[in-house]
């Protein structure tokens, strides 16, 4: 079998690992669809775990709308009647992961084609005493960056991780001061801070 062969079965046995790890995935279903002769958009979610945003974003990344919810299932129409033609982006994060769904607003329509939605997975920091383990998949080769700093900015600890799909690193902090610190994780589409007390 070509090496070729082997890392494409090998990103996608990660991948498969990653997945079926985070049992959300497997139980979360989403179904946004655009009601036809309105300017309305249905959201339908299924088996959600903790606390789920829904927003809903202009073109510049203005927040139109924000919603929270702890509950299991969610049904809404949202209407849209009150926005000006143009695209929008509505946001649903849940868990480990934040759905992106395109909505483009006609004058007497909208749409929200799923060939345009994107799925993003946001990385999951645990501590466990001095240990800080951070993972992440992104579905694609991508770069980040993690940066341990104190509360006042100074950076402890600086990694890049170049050219990964998913990312297992574990962080040993025994050497610092016992104390509050943030995990800071770049990447290509956001930066993500977590605050973490190390013990």
């Amino acid at each position: 079998m070509s090496n070729f062969k082997i890392l494409i079965i090998a990103l996608l046995t990660s991948a498969v690992s990653f997945l079926n790890a985070n049992n959300e995935v497997d139980q979360l279903k989403v179904d946004i669809k655009a009601i036809p002769g309105t300017q309305k958009v249905s959201v339908s979610m299924e088996g959600l775990k903790g606390e789920t945003m829904i927003q809903l974003k202009d073109e510049n990344e203005v927040l139109l709308l924000q919603q929270v919810t702890s509950d299991p299932a969610v049904l809404k129409v949202l209407d849209l009647s009150a926005l000006f033609e143009g695209k929008y982006d509505l946001l649903l994060t849940t868990g480990n992961r934040e759905i992106v769904q395109p909505i483009f607003m006609e004058e007497n329509n909208v749409t929200a084609p799923k060939e345009g939605r994107k799925v993003y997975f946001s990385p999951v920091v645990n501590v466990a005493g001095s240990k800080v383990d951070v993972s992440w998949f992104n579905g694609k080769i991508a770069d980040m960056k993690v940066r341990i700093t104190d509360l006042n900015g100074s950076i402890i600890y600086s990694e890049d991780i170049n050219n990964v799909v998913k990312v297992e690193k574990r962080y040993n902090l025994e050497k610092v001061l016992r104390g509050d610190y943030v995990i800071v994780i770049d990447t290509p589409r956001k930066t993500y801070y977590e605050n973490v007390s190390i013990k």
